[in-house]
């Protein structure tokens, strides 16, 4: 009896460890491809027929977020690129398809600024010699009386909430373990 019960604690305790693990590292690896943005189709729209935009190109995720909602008359707010290294050399542009809703400014990264209420798309392009590749996310300005607050990023805090209750299941398990040993 007191080597079964060992042996299916000590299985809890791997599964509950395991399972702390996948949950952390689940969150923290982002997806390969950007998500869909709500209130837009699934195909990306058509590519803005703007200065310094290329006729064509593909998608790839480069964006850290895809959805930046501010204020009309409110703060600008920066959004960050990660382009793939085996790009270089490479061009950069950022543009807003409408800029009566929000102007986009570069340097290492966008700076999105709100002019008036509505929504917009600001694109990134990156070309190459021989290709162009793009992303964009959707901005939303509110109008003052309508805006919300825009949720903290949850990258850390979930990594940190996973770890923690991967800890959690653990303590739970050799405390069951010390348990039934005291028992037996």
């Amino acid at each position: 009896m007191k080597k079964a019960s060992t042996v299916i604690m000590l299985t809890l305790l791997a599964l509950a460890l395991f399972g702390g693990l996948a949950v952390a590292q689940s969150t923290y690896f982002p997806t390969p491809t950007p998500p869909a943005i709500p209130g837009l189709p699934e195909v990306s729209p058509p590519l803005p027929d703007l200065p310094g935009v290329p006729p064509e190109g593909t998608r790839i995720g480069m964006l850290e977020r895809y959805e930046i909602i501010l204020t009309a008359g409110g703060a600008s707010e920066t959004i960050n690129a990660t382009i793939p290294p085996e790009l270089e050399p490479y061009e950069v542009v950022w543009v807003s398809n409408d800029t009566s809703v929000a102007t986009v400014t570069a340097q290492s990264a966008a700076t999105v600024t709100p002019v008036g209420v509505g929504e917009c798309l600001v694109y990134i392009f990156v070309t190459t010699d021989d290709e162009s590749y793009y992303d964009f996310a959707l901005v939303r300005v509110l109008d003052a009386d309508e805006a919300v607050p825009t949720p903290p990023t949850s990258g850390g805090t979930t990594i940190i909430t996973a770890a923690l209750i991967g800890l959690l299941l653990i303590f739970t398990a050799l405390a069951l373990v010390r348990r039934l040993r005291l028992e037996s």
